[in-house]
């Protein structure tokens, strides 16, 4: 907390390209994937069809969300968000 004191001054920005820029090329949050981010911080571990992958793995390559059971994406049966993920979204809807 006694960083948040510190530090609360500072705006924080609209998006958060930083989480994405080694994987994704800088490349923002599409809106599929802030829609599975949103319903992984609400809901939790989620199941998923091989058609989600296209949105899924960009986001666990941005360490935003995890295979479950641990291991390739592609042989999970569900994913869960990771803290990273949780404070992007967390952030994203304070600013809403």
């Amino acid at each position: 907390m006694a960083y948040r004191r510190a530090y609360s001054h500072y705006p924080l920005p609209k998006y958060y390209p930083f989480p994405l820029a080694g994987s994704q090329g800088g490349e923002q949050l599409t809106a599929e994937q802030w829609q599975w981010l949103r319903k992984l911080r609400d809901q939790g571990r989620t199941a998923f069809s091989p058609n989600d992958l296209q949105w899924l793995r960009p986001l666990r390559d941005s360490a935003l969300i995890r295979a479950y059971p641990k291991g390739f994406l592609g042989s999970a049966t569900a994913v869960e968000i990771t803290t990273l993920g949780r404070l992007l979204v967390d952030t994203e809807r304070k600013q809403a």
